[in-house]
């Protein structure tokens, strides 16, 4: 598939353009990413339902602790691989490199966004437990106002912090996947100057990506739902009174969302990568046209 990545776009149009384009290659698409995707989704059905409550499956476990360890850590551990696999296939769509080439990226971008994150958990963690020891007078203890205010603050600070700070490594990290360079943070300056373009594009791609989301849902919400609540009424001594199909029925369930959700991914990756291809462009022309002024000056 080829895509035109450097072109001027409002972010309507990278949004517009990354839906057209992904539409008009579909077949080209689907062929490339369809088995790797497949695979990531069956691998965090399981997962997902290991997490889910299961008195049965609980029994299981502690009945046959070395068995569980292991189909757990290697069902955890495809999940994990599949991920980096269904990335490296999304960026070879975008980039055209092959996943030989994008996988040491992929994998320096998600560990770095898994340490930022770590960084803010710490950061929050720190500030909760300065906050729990600072001493409130006995007013401020029977109201308890003041400590709910303080606490608002806090946390609406440090998530403006992370958010200023984040924004800008949207444009960073595809700036990474797309170029030559080994500096994931190289131009991390230039994306703070566009971070009023870039928080607009990505509130607008989680926006539509939350909207259909929550539209393909609905099914894995319902079995979810009664899985929840034949578990809770089983810890109770109630029978579960679930039909013997219905684990196949809830594993295939998620399979296909997160089929789906693999593919709304790669168009909210796409657009992102879009917008980056604009940033560029009239980074250029911006340096184009300050080196003729400054000819023009000198002559």
């Amino acid at each position: 598939m080829e895509i035109e990545v450097y072109k001027y776009r409002s972010v309507r149009h990278c949004l517009r353009d990354a839906y057209t384009a992904i539409s008009e290659n579909l077949k080209s698409v689907f062929r490339k990413t369809w088995w790797v995707v497949s695979l990531g989704a069956i691998a965090l059905s399981f997962t997902t339902y290991f997490f889910l409550p299961n008195m049965a499956l609980h029994v299981w476990g502690l009945e046959n602790q070395i068995a569980s360890f292991v189909v757990q850590s290697l069902v955890y551990l495809a999940t994990i691989v599949f991920g980096f696999w269904v990335l490296c296939a999304f960026w070879h769509v975008i980039n055209g490199r092959r996943w030989r080439e994008n996988l040491p990226r992929v994998i320096v971008t998600q560990l770095l966004s898994a340490a930022i994150a770590c960084l803010f958990k710490i950061a929050f963690d720190l500030l909760a437990k300065w906050l729990l020891s600072v001493p409130a007078s006995p007013a401020e203890q029977q109201t308890g106002e003041s400590a709910s205010i303080t606490w608002l603050f806090a946390v609406i600070g440090l998530g403006i912090v992370a958010v200023v700070t984040c924004i800008p490594l949207c444009y960073t990290f595809i700036r990474f996947m797309m170029g030559k360079h080994w500096l994931p943070f190289a131009g991390y300056g230039r994306g703070f100057r566009y971070w009023g373009t870039i928080f607009v594009a990505m509130l607008l791609i989680y926006l539509l990506a939350g909207i259909a989301l929550a539209a393909v849902s609905l099914p894995v919400v319902i079995l979810v739902s009664a899985q929840l609540y034949s578990q809770l009424g089983a810890l109770g001594g109630d029978p579960l009174n679930i039909p013997g199909y219905f684990t196949p029925l809830l594993i295939v369930t998620l399979t296909l969302f997160y089929f789906v959700v693999g593919y709304i991914s790669l168009w909210a990756q796409l657009a992102s990568t879009f917008l980056y291809g604009s940033i560029e462009t009239q980074q250029a022309e911006k340096n184009k046209h300050d080196r003729e002024e400054n000819q023009t000056a000198i002559y």
